[in-house]
């Protein structure tokens, strides 16, 4: 199975439960609270960021990355792997996807993530707080690594089933939010305020 190939060549051990985050490494995509909660979490989590540096802010932030995760003692247990075409399998390798971001329009990482039935824990700002509203995520604070891990705790320790509602829910919103199906909506909205 692709997901289980995926683990494997992260060289996951036995029983990890991986989180997992994708987008460019900012300090403004939360990627450092969430290194803060990964400190806060026990052994067997690991955390997945896949991305690239921003391009026009001339820092290292992976650097910054690496070097925070080792201070905080979780160096073995934070993965950084380079920007891909293909998410899919990352989605599918994963436990639960974070939106860390301090504020996000709508993030499509977010949705992608939700039509692969992932669970998701998102920060309770911009276009996150929406897409995860009614039961298809659990929203945190934006900067806040207490919430955070608490918030990954309480999903790790979900019955199977309540999960399984949730990320159909999940599944169902993201494929209502396709453009072949935004755009007949849009199209009517626009003809109708054209109509008044």
């Amino acid at each position: 199975e692709a997901s289980s190939a995926f683990r494997e060549a992260l060289e996951l051990p036995e029983g990890a439960w991986l989180l997992g985050t994708v987008g460019r490494l900012d300090p403004k995509k939360g990627q450092r609270t969430a290194l803060q909660a990964l400190a806060r979490l026990p052994e067997h989590v690991h955390w997945l960021f896949v991305g690239n540096n921003t391009v026009d802010n001339n820092r290292d932030e992976r650097a910054a990355l690496v070097e925070r995760a080792q201070s905080l003692g979780v160096a073995e247990r934070a993965h950084f792997l380079d920007a891909r075409a293909d998410v899919l399998p990352v989605y599918d390798a994963l436990d639960a996807f974070v939106m860390t971001s301090d504020s996000e329009s709508i993030g499509t990482v977010t949705l992608e993530a939700l039509a692969r039935e992932v669970p998701v824990i998102g920060t309770d700002s911009g276009g996150t707080s929406e897409l995860l509203d009614v039961g298809r995520g659990q929203l945190v604070p934006p900067r806040n690594a207490e919430a955070m891990a608490e918030a990954v705790t309480v999903l790790m320790q979900e019955v199977p089933e309540t999960l399984a509602v949730r990320t159909r829910n999940g599944r169902d919103y993201a494929t209502k939010c396709r453009p072949t199906q935004l755009f007949p909506a849009w199209e009517e909205l626009l003809a109708s305020l054209v109509q008044s």
